[in-house]
Parts: structure tokens; sequence; C-alpha cells
């Protein structure tokens, strides 16, 4: 009887024991096995290049390292995410650049075919006029009488220059990216860095700053992504529109300055002038005397042999 009242004693003891380590370790997990004092303050530690480096402090030893094990494990994850989501911008940013930059050689292909100069422009809206006065019969000078042709002109210019303003906003927003998404591109050895501090400290608190940050890298990759391929895409493709409705603007005005004749280069108001030119000379009269002198110089000889012969 005085056995089992001791064996039963021991069993009491032992699982009030169990519980009591039980409740200490719960304590552990919830607030620390070791003393945090002092945690933030190392976690906050200025560190080179983003590497904590190894900290032989007595805090270095001090945490909740069980809590430090798990931001470890997650580390390891997030690093190689970040070297894999690096890899795809990269590409995503390669792919928008080689579409936008076909349509854009396509918008200048399609202005070189249009075929208009500014520089040609204003020498044509400042004399043109001289080939009206003219009015040889080269061209039909009474329509162009009819035509607005500053209003034209005006819508031209304007056309040019909106062209060229879309393309250098499309431009600009592309090395803008391109700039950011360059600074991105050392995320993964960061990463990195930040993985290989969290395994040498056992400073939960130091552990899951690291990790925050490396977090962070993941999600501003994640975001700028999203960005190309949604914002920046559609910021583009507007503009493009946009170039392709000034495109038009000028082709119609180029045709409808063209049904009439209306030079809009410089080597069409040349090739006019010089056909003027060529009129002009034609249509002058003869100068008798000038013929009879000619004539008087050309027969002298013969006239002077015939009266030797007589």
């Amino acid at each position: 009887m005085q056995y089992r009242r001791t064996t039963l004693t021991s069993i009491i003891g032992t699982i009030i024991c169990y519980t009591a380590c039980l409740y200490s370790l719960d304590n552990a997990l919830a607030e620390g096995s070791f003393s945090n004092k002092d945690s933030n303050a190392a976690a906050s530690r200025s560190w080179q290049n983003g590497v904590a480096p190894v900290d032989t402090s007595e805090n270095a030893t001090r945490g909740n390292w069980l809590k430090k094990l798990k931001y470890f494990r997650q580390a390891e994850s997030v690093y190689k995410k970040n070297e894999e989501d690096s890899k795809q911008l990269d590409a995503a940013l390669k792919k928008f650049q080689e579409a936008y930059r076909v349509e854009l050689n396509s918008c200048a292909s399609s202005l070189k075919a249009i075929g208009m100069q500014e520089d040609d422009l204003h020498f044509i809206e400042q004399h043109y006029q001289e080939l009206m006065l003219s009015g040889n019969g080269v061209q039909d000078y009474a329509v162009w009488k009819t035509l607005d042709i500053k209003s034209l002109f005006e819508k031209l210019y304007a056309a040019l220059e909106q062209n060229g303003q879309l393309v250098k906003l499309i431009e600009n927003a592309m090395n803008t990216v391109e700039r950011q998404v360059a600074t991105m591109r050392s995320y993964g050895d960061e990463s990195w860095q930040k993985y290989v501090a969290i395994d040498t400290t056992y400073n939960d608190v130091m552990a899951k700053v690291l990790l925050d940050e490396m977090q962070a890298m993941n999600d501003h990759i994640n975001a700028m992504q999203l960005y190309i391929s949604r914002d920046l895409d559609a910021y583009c493709r507007q503009r493009i529109e946009l170039i392709h409705e000034q495109l038009h603007v000028l082709e119609s005005t180029r045709d409808q300055l063209r049904m009439h004749k209306f030079p809009l280069t410089r080597s069409e108001f040349d090739e006019i002038k010089k056909k003027q030119e060529s009129i002009e000379i034609q249509s002058r009269p003869v100068d008798q005397s000038v013929w009879s002198k000619i004539w008087g110089v050309i027969a002298a000889p013969f006239v002077w042999i015939w009266t030797k012969l007589v």
C-alpha cells in the first residue's frame, strides 16, 4: 500500500514537471526563451552593403532562436523568388521595348513616306507667291487663290510638332523604366547578402527586419512588372494611336494640296520654277537686229568669195 502511494506521488510529480516544461516552452515561443533586451537596437544597427557583420557581442546569442529559424526558412524561398522574378522582369522589359521600337520605326517610315520636312514647308510658305506672280501657265494658280494656304500649313506644322512630341514621350517613358529596372538588377545579390546575414544571427528581431527588406524587394519587382505590362503599355499604346492620327492629318492635308499641284518640298518648288523660266525664255520675242548681225557675220566670207569670182 505504501509502495502504491509512492508510485502515485511520483507520477503526479512527473505530470506537474512536464506541464511546467510545456508552459515554459510556450512562453519561450511567445516572448523569447532568452532575454530580448536591446534587441531592437541591434536590429537597427548600421550594416555595410545590407549585410550584418557577425555579432560576437552578448546580444548576438540573445533572442528567440526558434523564430529566427522560421524566418531563415522563409528567407530562402524569398531569395529564390527574388532571383527568378528579376530575370522575368528583364525579359518583360526587353519584350516591351522591342515591340514599341517596331511601332516607332513603323511610324517614322510612314512620316518619311508622306515626304514633308518643316524647313521645306517654311521656305515654300514664304516663296510660293512668287510662282503665282509669274502666271505663265505652268500651274492653275487661280485655284491656289481659293485655298486657305495659311490654315493648311498651320495644320501641317501642328501635326509635325505633335508627332515629334509624342515620340519623345514614349522614348522618355521607356528610358525612365529602363533605369529603374537597372537598379533592381542588384536585388538578387542584395537579397543573397541579407539571407546570409539572417543565417549568421540568433537575433530573431534582426532576422525579421532583414526578411521584411527581402520581401520589400520582391514586392518592388512585382509592382514594376505589373506597371510595364499594364500601365506603361496603356500609356504608350495611347500615344501610338495619337501619332497615327497626326500622320493621317499630314497625309490628308498633303493630298489636298497636291491635288492642285501645290509644291510641298523644296525640290518640287525648284522644278516648277525651272519650268516657268524655260517658258519665259521661249515666249520672249526675237530681236531681228540681232539675227541680222549674226547672219551678216556668217554670210560675209561667202559674199567676199562671190565678188572675187564675178
